[in-house]
């Protein structure tokens, strides 16, 4: 199974580092040249960095609340929770 069927009808959460990057990613979500769509990214939008302790707090509580099932996928090692 491919990533990307993998993630079709998940919530993402994009997390970038400054406003550069959040244009280039947005540029990307915009023309669609990403694996997701903009309907996919939690809040319908790139976030800033955060802490990790800020990330959990705020995304793992919304994930319980809202999407049971939901998957993390990070970028650094492609790891499947």
């Amino acid at each position: 199974m491919s990533l990307k069927s993998k993630i079709e009808d998940k919530y993402i959460l994009c997390l970038c580092e400054g406003n550069a990057e959040n244009e280039i990613i947005e540029a990307l979500i915009d023309n669609e040249l990403l694996i997701f769509k903009k309907p996919n990214l939690i809040d319908g939008r790139v976030f800033k960095r955060m802490r990790v302790r800020a990330a959990e707090e705020r995304f793992l509580l919304w994930k319980r609340r809202s999407h049971e099932g939901s998957e993390i996928i990070t970028s650094k090692r492609n790891y499947f929770y």
